[in-house]
């Protein structure tokens, strides 16, 4: 006695669990699983690199910040050593904390305190200094100028404006 089969026998059907793919229908879920695993694939990288720039912002805002404190502290020594001595003057300017350099990788000032208008962008009148202090970190840079005003009788010292350029 033969075997008999049960069912018919498709020539181009494959069995796969309890589906019937005909090899047309395999070609287009392999297409379709292709794109769906590009698209994933994208999706990943774009968010990769979305964490990356973030990161960078992120860096570069706290570079800025880092360099604006930098120059306030330079206003506040510069404040100090006009207390000190209302004629104090600095052309050619001084370095807060001695010795540093500009956009190096620790936090600078250059401090310049002149009571004539070449470092300052505003004008200054008589019996007023101008205080132009640029913090640097890294490429981050950000620069004050303040101008005040010494009472040549007293002393007292006044903030007529502070500026960041």
């Amino acid at each position: 006695m033969k075997h008999k089969t049960r069912g018919v026998r498709l020539k181009n059907v494959v069995s796969c669990f309890m589906f019937h793919v005909s090899r047309e229908q395999g070609m287009a879920l392999l297409s379709a699983a292709v794109i769906v695993l590009l698209l994933l694939v994208a999706i990943g990288l774009s968010m990769l690199s979305s964490g990356i720039f973030e990161g960078s912002i992120a860096e570069t805002q706290r570079a800025g910040q880092d360099a604006l404190s930098a120059a306030q502290s330079g206003v506040k020594d510069a404040l100090i050593k006009l207390a000190r001595d209302k004629s104090f003057t600095s052309t050619s300017g001084y370095f807060l904390p001695a010795g540093c350099t500009l956009n190096g990788t620790t936090a600078c000032a250059k401090v310049i305190v002149e009571t004539s208008q070449s470092a300052c962008s505003q004008a200054i009148g008589a019996n007023q200094d101008c205080i132009v202090s640029r913090g640097t970190i890294n490429n981050a840079t950000r620069k004050l100028e303040v101008i005040l005003s010494v009472d040549p009788d007293s002393g007292k010292i006044t903030t007529v404006s502070t500026k960041e350029l």
